[in-house]
């Protein structure tokens, strides 16, 4: 008696090409040395990733505890890059000040999500925050959306965009210390 032939697995094709993709992406994004072409690929890479309407990248400045917007792609405001956004408010707040990533495919009706002043009220979204962490302090934060009655994010792009995280820290790391080396070296230079 032979047994039935198994059918691929295409729950787990699909996680092994992710990871294959982030394995790429890290070798991409480790070897730019420019902070803000960094910044700029990181958004490239995420909407080819994880496929998103809006992102937004921001640093910690531990003295003010809050978040520097960096880099916003989407529907956001004129001069919301001038903005600080607080530890512990807001989604992307709260990712920062705990350390840990939250997930909201109901952003619209999470208490804990802010209104950031000049986009639309109640509109539907789902948001996954995530807090950059490099040698165990957030050093930034990241958030992703999707806009629209349900447009929302899987289990496998909350796991993906967590590990992307983890890529876009090591390289915006990366990227300052060479930049910091470089500053320095070209200083020793002119004395």
């Amino acid at each position: 008696m032979s047994s039935p032939a198994a059918s691929p697995d295409r729950g787990g094709d699909a996680v092994v090409a992710s990871y294959r993709q982030l394995a790429e992406i890290y070798h991409d994004l480790l070897s730019r040395e420019d902070p803000d072409l960094v910044l700029e690929r990181i958004v490239q890479t995420v909407r080819r990733l994880i496929p998103v309407a809006s992102i937004l990248v921001a640093e910690a400045v531990t003295e003010d505890r809050a978040l520097r917007p960096l880099i916003a792609e989407g529907g956001w405001p004129e001069g919301f890059l001038d903005t600080r956004l607080p530890f512990g408010e807001g989604l992307i707040g709260i990712a920062a000040e705990r350390g840990r990533a939250i997930f909201s495919n109901e952003a619209h009706l999470d208490v804990r999500a802010g209104q950031v002043e000049g986009t639309p009220e109640d509109e539907p979204e789902a948001i996954i925050s995530l807090p950059l962490v490099a040698r165990g302090v957030v050093i930034g934060a990241m958030s992703l959306y999707r806009e629209g009655l349900g447009n929302t994010f899987s289990d496998l792009e909350f796991e993906l965009a967590q590990r992307f995280a983890d890529a876009a820290t090591l390289a915006l790391e990366n990227a300052r210390s060479r930049s910091a080396l470089h500053e320095l070296s070209r200083r020793d230079e002119l004395d």
